[in-house]
């Protein structure tokens, strides 16, 4: 082999090396697209379910914050009546009111 086969056949194997590395790229571009594509539809369906939960934990809490009021109602009743009896009191008495 003489030095213009050599330097031939090392041009044709660069020619060769750069379409592979060529078509590597293009390959892994696409790789690339198809992961950050599987991973954004994760993304969003994990956001999706996230956004689900805190929307059934805000029900049940607004379930459990009506049924304490209801609860609570006739409590705040019966310190409205003791305060207007406790405020008749202290007017009988000439007492100055606590409010």
């Amino acid at each position: 082999m003489d030095n213009g086969d050599v330097l031939k056949a090392s041009g044709e194997r660069k020619t060769e090396l750069k379409g592979d590395m060529t078509a590597l790229k293009t390959e892994l571009k696409t790789d690339m697209t198809a992961l950050e594509e599987r991973l954004r539809e994760y993304v969003h369906d994990t956001e999706t379910r996230i956004v689900g939960e805190f929307f059934h934990y805000a029900q049940s809490m607004d379930a459990r914050l009506r049924t304490t009021e209801v609860n609570i109602l006739p409590m705040i009743d019966r310190m409205a009546a003791m305060d207007t009896r406790l405020l008749s009191v202290e007017r009988r008495l000439n007492l100055p009111s606590q409010q």
